[in-house]
């Protein structure tokens, strides 16, 4: 009965492991999309939690010999409501898409401003605040050049059902440019680019600023 109340206790523990896990991931640098966040969750915390409820499993098996059948009784009856808790919250919190969009975006410099080349270039879609996909260069028209400004297109992917959206954007060691994606939660396919918006914040650390004069890029964008 004791190692049934331990195996009962691990998987209360693992379970509420996935749980705050994959609340937690995003903080560790594992994104929501892609199932990073759930890989994190299963590999690192659910680990833990099950160790967790074992060892309490344990400790009350053994103070509470004589009640060991009314544990295990209860013990499943907290497995069943651990799962259809979990199934609760992940419907509640779920915002991921059934079907990821693309969204193709170009960046230009202002005139005569240099631009590096896209192996230079980092940047992700971030959503609700944290860092999602990253951008990447769009087929073989990566740089071309609209008069005396420089202009790159990319591409990056759209995972998540928000109106929260930034592209981030940073050339070589220079500063992260935030650029504001005005696009619907569930994003609606657009065949004509936005109009050009300037750089919103300019991000320094865990700090945001407006760009200085002479500093913005722009963006334009379109959903696929």
């Amino acid at each position: 009965m004791t190692a049934l109340i331990i195996i009962v206790w691990a998987i209360i523990g693992a379970a509420i492991g996935i749980v705050i896990g994959g609340v937690i991931a995003p903080g560790f640098g594992y994104r929501d999309m892609e199932g990073m966040s759930g890989i994190f969750a299963v590999l690192f915390i659910a680990p833990i939690g099950a160790l967790a409820g074992a060892a309490l499993g344990l400790k009350v098996a053994r103070k509470y010999a004589a009640e060991r059948q009314k544990i295990v009784a209860f013990s499943i009856l907290g497995v069943v409501a651990a799962i259809l808790a979990g199934f609760a919250f992940e419907f509640m919190t779920n915002d991921m898409l059934k079907q990821s969009s693309t969204l193709i975006f170009e960046v230009r410099s202002p005139a005569g401003t240099p631009m590096p080349a896209w192996d230079k270039i980092s940047g992700h879609l971030r959503s609700k605040g944290n860092d999602g996909s990253s951008i990447s260069s769009y087929a073989d028209t990566a740089r071309s050049h609209t008069g005396n400004t420089l202009v790159l297109q990319g591409t990056v992917a759209v995972w998540r059902q928000t109106t929260d959206r930034f592209v981030t954007f940073r050339a070589g060691d220079g500063p992260v440019h935030l650029f504001r994606i005005n696009a619907p939660a569930k994003p609606v396919e657009t065949k004509e680019m936005s109009a050009w918006t300037k750089t919103e914040f300019i991000e320094e650390g865990k700090t945001k600023r407006a760009p200085k004069e002479g500093e913005a890029l722009e963006i334009r964008y379109r959903i696929n």
